[in-house]
């Protein structure tokens, strides 16, 4: 499937500790991504993050989001697939999301250690619903995991995930796996908003 987004235009005549950025567009698609999203400093995104409008809240449980999403047969947090691990994702009043973890020993890699995919996984779904929770469809278009710690096997881990900054279509969110409080690791990504209507054309029509 081939997949492609919108021109992006950064708001115009924006002031930010006193410096003055200028707008300008940008055409591009996915190979493009790194190079817009590094084209804005910390001053740009701070002033960008400023300029663009909260998302709407929403006040409904993990399922239902995953269903108006079309996401209920995902492998981990979809209710409607028997294989799914059943992770329920659930909105703070921070509007980040939260969620438990039990590291059974099938999610093993190495001896009684949880697998660093797994851990990726459940980082990159946390983001997922924390958008979902906001109002917001979106995929992953760039993803960073850094390991701290390994995970014992029989161990809880609780998953988190935050928006840190959003300029349709693009957002920017972050994520970290706690045990007692610990940081295991984090995750920094990119996500693209997610058109659902073109996507089922292309799925309509055996593409993916």
């Amino acid at each position: 499937m081939s997949l492609s987004w919108r021109a992006v235009s950064w708001p115009g005549h924006i002031h930010a500790k006193n410096k003055h950025w200028h707008k300008h567009d940008v055409q591009a698609n996915w190979s493009d991504l790194p190079q817009v999203l590094a084209a804005g400093s910390k001053k740009v995104v701070t002033a960008l993050n400023s300029k663009c409008p909260d998302l709407p809240a929403t006040s409904t449980t993990s399922h239902t989001v995953s269903a108006r999403n079309g996401h209920s047969r995902c492998v981990i947090c979809g209710d409607l697939n028997p294989r799914s691990w059943q992770v329920v994702f659930e909105k703070t009043k921070d509007g980040a999301v939260n969620a438990t973890f039990a590291a059974h020993p099938e999610f093993q890699g190495y001896d009684n250690q949880l697998h660093g995919g797994i851990m990726a996984s459940l980082l990159d779904a946390a983001m997922t619903h924390c958008l979902f929770h906001n109002g917001i469809a979106a995929v992953t278009g760039d993803l960073r995991v850094r390991f701290l710690h390994p995970v014992a096997c029989h161990s809880t881990i609780l998953v988190r995930a935050w928006l840190f900054f959003s300029c349709p279509p693009l957002y920017h969110l972050k994520a970290e796996i706690t045990r007692k409080g610990v940081v295991m690791a984090w995750a920094d990504a990119k996500f693209m908003r997610r058109e659902l209507s073109a996507c089922s054309s292309s799925e309509q029509h055996g593409k993916t």
